[in-house]
């Protein structure tokens, strides 16, 4: 069964995180995995992805995994892409470039643990792929109201080494509770190094149950 973990909205320019690691085969056999974005294949072969698009619009991300033995079954999602349209050329630093108006952004996976807030302290899972170790800043920032205003909840340092998922937890402030709503949309940015736009790594927009 193909198990894809994935956000149903991204900002262009952004990078945000497609995972695939909860597909299991029912024999236990090996798979093999195949990525396409409105039909075009990626060159990538591992079980997540990270890009970024150029151009807003109504885009399906799907995922196919087949067994040794050839069988094979597929997921997907339709991400819905909203802010300015970009030149491809802009999206570079980012990553490799898969098709035009997409790049990979491998480095940071970010996702949404089962549990996202537990003792005043938010929780985000970051994995570090295609690197010895990666380090930068984890901003949590809570979008409110019809407009969505973002406004900070938390931010902390990470060092993490390459392997598996990491769970980093968020310290959240009497001011930051306090401005949480019943379920409140919060979005996780991974940021390489200092906290600019040129250096986002993974980004993930998810809910946040708060008990009253």
């Amino acid at each position: 069964m193909v198990v894809l973990d994935a956000p149903s909205t991204a900002v262009t320019g952004q990078p945000v995180a497609f995972d695939g690691d909860g597909t299991t085969d029912p024999d236990g056999d090996l798979m093999s995995f195949a990525w396409t974005i409105d039909g075009q294949l990626l060159d990538v072969e591992s079980s997540w992805l990270s890009v970024a698009f150029a151009h807003p619009g109504t885009h399906v991300v799907a995922l196919t995994a087949t067994d040794s033995g050839g069988a094979a079954a597929s997921a997907s999602q339709t991400v819905a892409v909203t802010g300015a349209d970009r030149l491809p050329s802009s999206l570079k630093p980012l990553g490799t470039s898969l098709v035009p108006g997409v790049t990979t952004a491998p480095e940071i996976v970010v996702s949404a643990p089962r549990i996202r807030l537990q003792q005043h302290r938010l929780r985000v899972v970051l994995r570090c792929r295609g690197a010895a170790r990666c380090a930068g800043t984890l901003r949590i920032m809570a979008l409110k109201g019809k407009h969505q205003t973002p406004f900070l909840l938390t931010q902390r340092r990470f060092d993490i080494a390459s392997g598996r998922p990491r769970v980093i937890h968020a310290h959240l402030g009497p001011r930051g509770r306090g401005r949480l709503g019943h379920r409140t949309l919060v979005r996780a940015t991974a940021f390489r190094g200092r906290v600019r736009t040129s250096a986002i790594w993974g980004t993930m927009a998810y809910r946040v149950p708060v008990a009253r």
